[in-house]
């Protein structure tokens, strides 16, 4: 017998190396812009570069939710 935890499998199972390697490069960008002092900021990656997303914007768009996907995901919560 082994547990699997559904949620894992769901979102794609363990990260790859490529994964681990953007997870420390926004981190790092992160951090420093704490240090910084800079604030409402969320990190992304446009271009290929690694850059800060003012969260005000993010925010402000509204964004279409699909119905279909949010009931699979409900149904598939329970």
């Amino acid at each position: 017998m082994r547990l699997t935890v559904l949620g894992h499998i769901q979102r794609g199972g363990s990260p790859t190396a490529k994964s681990r390697v953007l997870a420390c490069q926004f981190g790092h960008y992160a951090v420093k812009l704490l240090i910084e002092g800079v604030d409402k900021k969320m990190i992304g990656k446009k271009d290929g570069k690694i850059v800060p997303i003012d969260l005000d914007y993010a925010w402000k768009e509204k964004k279409k939710i699909d119905l279909k996907l949010y009931k699979l995901a409900r149904i598939l919560s329970e």
